[in-house]
């Protein structure tokens, strides 16, 4: 009886240790993924300010980059332009133009926030224009990896009577829905935001984010596992809220505030790496507002400073993410010379996940 009874202690203990060793390695795994930032390169500098950049892949793994060129942070003469890579970021095209902007000169800020997304069977370009109490989104579409666009298209909008529509980030896509972040002027003269669906490029349906105005705001979208994650800023407070969907895009949780120490009005530009199921975030910081990187665990709830980005102490003019392949990611971003400045140029860098 007594060597049984010995035996089951050991069994147990055994099995104790087991335990305790899956949970350490589970922790250490995610204690030990590492995240380098490669030495970023100038790959836009022409006296313009070239700012708020995004960038993409293509089926045919051509890397692009759209962004606005113009006079000055706050000049309505704008351009949509864009650049590209075949070697994966180790030469860059000539700026192409996809709109001259000639058609919004006289709008008070001209093109903002090019976009540029591969969906199933087409490149899209989004953007809008401001006109102060009136807002519109246009787009044009590619299926020859950008070397052309189709003519320009206004996005049209069902049972939407609201005077100012803009949108800030990429479209998601769930087969042949179209999501797109969104927001808009309400009855009190603040912003809401929300999202935009549609499974063809005729007409679009809004569906808001609960108890969300303020007077302005700035948000995307971001897959990431089974849920539609939003994270949008109150650019005039500061603050960076989250919310999710799971139901893509029709149904929004309240939104909470997850600022986080260090954070400064920014767009959130915010990619989601699957094999570690980890957030990165691109961010203002500083008197400066200098660029820096955050990263969370928890899909955004929380989030911690990892690296600086420019050391040049330059305002961050936006960023964004790209996935490159498992571990590997493309970063642009742009710095303006000062607050609403006149000169602004474009960088690229790599993320690499270490294990």
């Amino acid at each position: 009886m007594k060597l049984l009874h010995h035996i089951l202690k050991l069994q147990l203990c055994y099995f104790g240790i087991l335990f305790f060793c899956a949970i350490s390695c589970t922790c250490q795994n995610k204690k030990n993924v590492q995240i380098k930032l490669s030495k970023p390169s100038v790959i836009l500098s022409n006296g313009k300010h070239n700012a708020f950049p995004s960038i993409e892949k293509s089926k045919k793994n051509r890397l692009l980059i759209g962004y606005r060129s113009s006079d000055s942070h706050l000049s309505a003469n704008a351009k949509a332009c864009l650049i590209y890579s075949d070697d994966w970021g180790q030469n860059w095209s000539q700026e192409n133009v996809i709109d001259n902007g000639a058609d919004f000169q006289n709008s008070k800020y001209g093109i903002r926030n090019l976009h540029i997304t591969q969906l199933r069977k087409t490149l899209i370009a989004t953007f809008h224009v401001n006109d102060g109490d009136h807002g519109d989104i246009y787009y044009f579409l590619s299926k020859n990896q950008g070397d052309n666009w189709s003519k320009r298209e206004k996005l049209f909008f069902e049972n939407f009577n609201r005077n100012k529509i803009s949108c800030e980030g990429h479209i998601q896509e769930y087969g042949k829905q179209k999501v797109l972040p969104v927001f808009y002027g309400n009855e009190n003269k603040s912003l809401d935001v929300g999202v935009a669906i549609s499974k063809n490029f005729d007409s679009w349906e809004v569906f808001t984010v609960p108890s969300q105005n303020s007077k302005e705001a700035e948000n995307i979208l971001v897959k990431a596992g089974s849920d539609l994650l939003m994270f949008y800023s109150n650019p005039s407070k500061s603050k960076l809220f989250r919310t999710l969907s799971k139901d893509k895009g029709k149904t929004w949780a309240f939104p909470e505030e997850v600022t986080f120490p260090g954070w400064i009005v920014h767009r959130p530009n915010v990619f989601y790496h699957k094999k570690s199921g980890t957030l990165l975030l691109v961010y203002r910081e500083g008197k400066a507002q200098s660029g820096a990187l955050a990263i969370s665990n928890d899909k955004g709830k929380t989030w911690n400073k990892i690296k600086s980005i420019n050391d040049d102490k330059r305002r961050i003019t936006y960023g964004d993410f790209v996935k490159i392949d498992e571990n590997r990611i493309g970063f642009v971003y742009s710095t303006e010379d000062k607050l609403n400045g006149h000169i602004a140029n474009l960088y690229y860098s790599e993320i690499n996940f270490f294990y």
